[in-house]
């Protein structure tokens, strides 16, 4: 029986969220969370933003790590236990919603919203995420989520929301439950009623949830006899929280006691005409900077009244009931409490300030393209060495930014006004070649290439230089223009050019591809996986058990041994004692080597005098063909499994099988058909050529299968200075080197890469 992929990541298209399911056997696995899953988040949602869908997105790796290290750790939990929690979310950018910092002494976010919101047009989630996005911007260790709620339940009601503030988590005091399952709260101040749930799976119980909603009603109705006219319990919304809890992290004890909102006010505006305005004790001046407001005309006989009370809710709503809009002060209400102590004289004292704007200081250039994968797949499973890459740019893309190492601060009045923070001081940066300032501060790609940053001057180079090997740390490279890899290309890595290319260590295992000629220091052994492929020239210290394609030359210092290699005009070993033997070697010209094949070894098939591009095409047509005989075979076999069983052993899953191998059968009959006469058409275009030559300066082994100009011919014995020719000379395809040097010396001389003082020494 199959099991369910773990982890697993699943994505909502309509809230544009991903979420990761895990068991704690996944965890128990390994201590830290699987990178390749951040990585997937992360590039399905690039892609979502390269569409438009987007203007943001955010990973919350640390929540991740936070949850897997708790589950790791939660020993009452069975391995098969799982726990699924969103890893990324994104949203559009939403029309009229302002997200600010919350100015001291309060520490979290103030929502603003314009305009209603069209509910059918606007996702809950893309207003919390985007709210959220924003108190990590400000770096917030995240928001009170009941109040986060209340802004979300008011946005979508169609209710005014003006710098309403959502607290950051860390501003809310700790909440101990003393073993209780839940706690019922009220703030007075704000009107909201939160529910705690320190054991999730204790509350699952009817009768206990209806005990929290009986509490729940009965703060409401406290908090009606302080002057809140109408509450609006949101009962489903909290009921769905808390048993949704039940498979979430808080299942185990990671983010416990839980808070969950239970109710809110209605809308003021809404219900003006029964509300109990509260009363004002004190009455407070504005300064004309409007920057502090004072208390005036204040009567002593004010400490007689019961609902004189110093706490900072009342002087919250004193300041709320004079227009003040900044908060409570800490400091100041530390002052007005002790005056109020001694029954003092509060006339002329400060009730509230606000505060001025800061401007960012510090400014640096920050390189954003090293924050995300440079290469995004739409489908299918992501390569982690094309997101490891970090070094390119590609056009169009933004790459740098002018950031402060000190954010700036927004101000306040005491009125509520917000006071945008001034600019910062500016970064001096001189645009180079390939860049572009379309915005201040912001700096564009206009071809692919490198950014460079040095003494103030930025700019975009076209030649890239990779500094050490080319593996899983580094990442793929993928360029457009001249590329020099000051190292080893790796196992599995992928190099894929259009410029000159240099590798000054050697190819192993990985595929690289070029437009222009490749030259490798070293050796070249891709293995059977590996390939590297050339539209013009291939230069190599040594070659071996590798797939080589080139359409242009291959020269290798020393030997070319037990590989498949399709080159054009020549492939020559430089090196007096070197070998080309072994594999299949298939040239349109001249083979050149001081050796050709093994006396004793591996036998080497050459066929020479042909199409090499011709060749692959035939070589990629057989493949085809090969494949969907396998196919056949594999189906047929299948097929006559199913056929012996009896008529009571199939199942309906076994008929169903029968069904679809015959419809297969019946498919795959005429694609093979197909396959084989493009074949028998692609072969049917083969030319030949008559001046092909192979050549060996010493041992020609006869242990050779040779091809050229499309006649088959036999060495029959080893042969001391040789060359097999395509034309007959004197009746036969053999002849002495000697004979044949000054051809091979025009050919190499013809070939475009025979310019070098190495080769022409050679020759």
């Amino acid at each position: 029986m199959s099991s369910v992929q773990s982890p697993a990541l699943s994505y909502n298209a309509q809230q544009y969220r991903v979420k990761i399911s895990f068991t704690r056997a996944d965890a128990l696995r390994s201590s830290t969370p699987p990178t390749e899953m951040i990585l997937r988040a992360k590039n399905k949602l690039d892609a979502i933003k390269s569409e438009g869908k987007i203007d943001f997105y955010q990973v919350y790796e640390d929540k991740l790590a936070s949850v897997w290290d708790a589950i790791r750790h939660a020993t009452d939990l069975p391995e098969n236990y799982r726990v699924q929690i969103t890893l990324a979310a994104g949203a559009p950018a939403i029309e009229g919603l302002k997200v600010l910092h919350s100015p001291p002494p309060n520490s979290g976010v103030l929502v603003s919203l314009e305009n209603p919101v069209d509910p059918n047009l606007i996702q809950r989630e893309w207003v919390k995420t985007t709210i959220l996005n924003a108190a990590h911007k400000f770096k917030l260790d995240g928001l009170f989520l009941p109040q986060l709620q209340s802004a979300l339940v008011r946005i979508f009601s169609g209710e005014k929301v003006e710098n309403f503030l959502v607290s950051a988590a860390t501003a809310m005091p700790d909440v101990h439950l003393d073993g209780k399952p839940f706690s019922v709260m009220a703030n007075k101040a704000r009107g909201e009623v939160v529910v705690f749930v320190a054991d999730v799976v204790a509350v699952q119980n009817d009768q206990i949830l209806e005990n929290i909603c009986s509490m729940v009603r009965q703060s409401i109705e406290k908090l009606k006899l302080t002057g809140i006219a109408r509450m609006r319990f949101i009962k489903s919304d909290m009921i769905s929280c808390i048993k949704e809890s039940l498979h979430g992290p808080e299942r185990f004890g990671y983010g416990t006691p839980m808070a969950v909102l239970a109710a809110i006010p209605v809308d003021a505006d809404k219900v003006s005409s029964i509300k109990i305005p509260p009363r004002r004790y004190l009455t407070l001046k504005v300064s004309e900077d409007k920057m502090s407001a004072a208390i005036i005309l204040f009567d002593l006989k004010t400490y007689h009244e019961p609902g004189f009370v110093m706490t900072k809710e009342f002087l919250e709503e004193q300041l709320q009931l004079n227009g003040i809009k900044c908060g409570v002060n800490d400091e100041i209400f530390a002052e007005l409490e002790e005056i109020f102590s001694k029954r003092g004289n509060l006339n002329n004292k400060v009730a509230a300030r606000g505060w001025t704007s800061i401007a960012g200081s510090d400014p640096y250039l920050h390189m954003v393209y090293k924050d995300a994968p440079s290469v995004v797949e739409d489908s299918g499973p992501i390569n982690i060495r094309d997101a490891q890459q970090r070094m390119i740019v590609q056009k169009g893309q933004i790459f740098g930014e002018v950031r402060y190492a000190k954010p700036a601060e927004t101000g306040m009045t005491v009125l509520g006004q917000i006071l945008p923070a001034p600019d910062g001081p500016p970064l001096a940066v001189n645009v180079g070649e390939g860049v572009e300032e379309r915005s201040p501060g912001k700096f564009f790609a206009l071809s692919d290439g490198v950014p460079k940053f040095e003494d103030n001057n930025l700019s975009i180079m076209t030649i890239l230089v990779h500094e050490g090997d080319v593996n899983l740390k580094s990442g793929n490279i993928y360029f457009d223009g001249p590329v020099e890899i000051k190292g080893t290309v790796d196992v599995g890595s992928v190099v894929r050019v259009r410029g000159p290319l240099k590798i000054h260590g050697s190819i192993i295992g990985a595929y690289v591809s070029s437009r222009e000629p490749i030259e490798v220091v070293e050796s070249i052994v891709t293995g059977e996986k590996g390939k590297v492929t050339c539209a013009s020239h291939i230069k190599a210290d040594f070659i071996e058990n590798s797939n080589i394609e080139c359409d242009g030359t291959l020269t290798v210092n020393r030997s070319l041994i037990s590989s498949n290699v399709v080159a054009g005009p020549f492939i020559r070993a430089l090196a007096g004692d070197g070998v080309v033997g072994g594999g299949t070697i298939v040239c349109r010209g001249l083979v050149l080597s001081a050796n050709v094949g093994f006396a004793k070894g591996a036998r080497t098939i050459l066929k020479v005098g042909v199409d090499n591009k011709i060749m692959r095409r035939i070589s990629i047509r057989e493949k085809r063909v090969l494949d969907l005989q396998d196919s056949q075979e594999r189906y047929k076999n299948e097929f006559r499994e199913l056929a012996q069983k009896r008529a009571n052993q199939l199942t309906a899953k076994h008929k169903k099988q029968k069904e679809q191998l015959i419809k297969k059968m019946s498919q795959i009959r005429p694609m093979i058909e197909k396959a084989a006469l493009q074949l028998e058409e692609v072969k049917a275009t083969m030319t030949y050529s008559n001046d092909a030559i192979i050549a060996a300066s010493n041992l020609f082994a006869a242990n050779c299968t040779i091809e050229i100009g499309g006649q088959g011919f036999v060495m029959e014995v080893d042969m001391i200075a040789a060359a097999v020719i395509a034309k007959l000379v004197r009746d036969t395809h053999l002849v002495t080197f000697d004979e044949m040097k000054s051809e091979i010396e025009r050919k190499l001389g013809e070939a475009p890469s025979a310019s070098t003082e190495e080769e022409k020494k050679a020759s």
